[in-house]
């Protein structure tokens, strides 16, 4: 089957691997980290505040990224069961996913998230549940070029030559949940309004935001 038009939500490292140089190249130069991340249900609302997490800053020295509160953000999940609980998930940055992956990196991580939540949140419970994941290359990272980057895939893709392709997803613009929406959403307008295949008027390459720049 022969598609007039495609949209990639693909990473750009597993993009690449998918599509000839130049595209390859350029794509494979944003690089992304590994995260670790631990899940904790608490008995009882133990937090003092409501809110939907923090992050932590670069010049704090910590062993986490950010916490989202889980029980802030999505309480009807909480109705499912004999409450109250709290539910939180803990980000654990890639340098020590790197260097900690091997062994029993379970208990590892988790020891290092439930001391975090000890340290800035105070609670000092022992979690009811508690689930460690790995994710690997999931968090990109936009380096000092990355505009200029994107700006050069843009010009690519705008090519007759080049294949009927529109890149969205957390590569190029941000990678907030928000920002992949909003990315999606532009690039139905835009595919709506403009066509694509045979019946576009100009190609659509879903990182147009670059010229801007």
């Amino acid at each position: 089957m022969i598609t007039s038009h495609v949209i990639s939500t693909l990473p750009p490292h597993s993009l690449a691997k998918i599509l000839p140089n130049p595209l390859c190249s350029l794509l494979s130069q944003i690089k992304s980290v590994n995260v670790a991340v631990v899940n904790l249900v608490y008995p009882q609302n133990c937090l003092k505040f409501n809110g939907f997490g923090y992050l932590v800053p670069a010049s704090q020295k910590s062993n986490i990224l950010g916490v989202i509160f889980d029980s802030c953000a999505f309480p009807e999940q909480d109705e499912e069961y004999d409450g109250p609980f709290t539910k939180l998930t803990v980000m654990i940055n890639g340098d020590l996913y790197d260097k900690h992956i091997h062994g029993n990196s379970n208990k590892f991580f988790f020891n290092i998230a439930k001391t975090a939540i000890a340290q800035d949140l105070s609670i000092h419970e022992t979690p009811l549940i508690s689930r460690v994941s790995f994710h690997k290359e999931c968090i990109p990272q936009y380096g000092l070029n990355h505009m200029n980057l994107v700006q050069q895939i843009h010009s690519i893709l705008i090519d007759p030559m080049s294949p009927p392709i529109s890149m969205i997803g957390s590569g190029f613009f941000g990678v907030g949940v928000n920002d992949c929406i909003y990315s999606a959403r532009l690039i139905s307008q835009e595919l709506r309004t403009h066509g694509f295949g045979k019946n576009s008027n100009r190609k659509i390459t879903g990182l147009e935001r670059s010229q801007i720049y």
